[in-house]
């Protein structure tokens, strides 16, 4: 017998059917897009940009208007674009207080009363009108002088083209100051190359330059020449070994090692015989001098006195001073 579906405990879970509108919590269904109405003012939408076709279409709502604040032009100007004008007003000093205390003129304080202890007319210091002024609102005037030059000196001096063409040639050499050299031989001047130059020769004819160098040489006995025995001083020339007697004694040859069979034939040569110094024998009685024999310990007679004993045991107690 079957159970209808409205009995089962898994109808409400299994059979309930979840809105296609709104967010779908099925993650194999797509949330479609929903749009509501905006919350914002008309003057924040009208302040969003759209495209530059709105922009144009679109009346002009952020401006003012005709409602502008004029500033007025008198007194301090509030705008930077506007130059405030200097003003002037009536001095508010008290008369009574006059002389003070030194003030200048434009001063604002009660107590410093302008123009006193201002110096009169001729108590200014006037410069002299004439040569270098010290006052750098007043300038100086250039001073001329007359020229101090020689006439050599003038001359020298270039004004214009008009004036060099008449003084030309005045300061040019005459035709016989001139020093001219001589075309012929070597030439001083480095403008002007030197002509080749032939000469005869000054040899003798009659003499051989070879029988002159020849002459120079030395002759066949001059020469020294070294032994080729011994030691040979040319760096050229090698020296031969060379050989000698020796001149050592027999007790250093003995001395010398030439190898082990030789050794073994010298052997005890240099020995201490059996009578020699080296073989006296040592008392085996008392200290031992050598260090590998041990000194056996030794006894002997006391040399105490015989009654020694006696006395110095004559303070003890006797045999009744026990306490038994």
């Amino acid at each position: 017998m079957g159970v209808a579906a409205k009995d089962s405990p898994y109808a409400s879970s299994r059979h309930q059917l979840v809105s296609m509108f709104g967010r779908q919590p099925a993650s194999h269904r797509a949330t479609a897009p929903y749009a509501k109405f905006g919350t914002g003012t008309r003057d924040q939408a009208m302040n969003i940009f759209i495209s530059k076709e709105h922009s144009k279409s679109s009346p002009v709502i952020g401006n003012p208007g005709p409602v502008y604040d004029p500033k007025s032009s008198l007194g301090t100007q509030v705008s930077s674009f506007n130059t405030t004008l200097p003003t002037w007003r009536f001095g508010s000093v008290n008369r009574s207080r006059l002389g003070i205390r030194m003030t200048g003129i434009h001063t604002t304080d009660p107590e410093l009363i302008p123009g006193m202890n201002v110096p009169g007319p001729g108590s200014y210091q006037q410069y002299n009108g004439f040569g270098r002024q010290p006052d750098s609102g007043v300038a100086s005037n250039p001073i001329f002088s007359f020229d101090k030059s020689t006439r050599d000196q003038a001359g020298k001096v270039y004004q214009s083209k008009e004036t060099a063409d008449s003084f030309a040639g005045r300061n040019v050499p005459g035709a016989g100051t001139y020093d001219t050299y001589s075309m012929n031989g070597k030439q001083a001047d480095a403008a002007k190359p030197s002509a080749p130059n032939a000469a005869f020769t000054k040899a003798n004819r009659f003499k051989d330059p070879h029988t002159e160098r020849a002459k120079l040489l030395p002759a066949p006995g001059d020469y020294v020449m070294p032994s080729g025995q011994g030691r040979q001083v040319l760096s050229r020339t090698q020296s031969n070994p060379k050989y000698g007697f020796g001149t050592t004694e027999r007790d250093q040859r003995d001395k010398m090692f030439i190898s082990k069979e030789h050794e073994k034939a010298v052997l005890g040569r240099e020995g201490p015989g059996p009578c020699g110094p080296a073989s006296t024998a040592k008392s085996g009685l008392g200290k031992q001098v050598d260090s590998m024999a041990s000194t056996l310990p030794s006894y002997g007679f006391g040399k105490q006195g015989r009654f020694g004993a006696k006395n110095t045991n004559s303070e003890g107690p006797g045999p009744g001073a026990y306490n038994a």
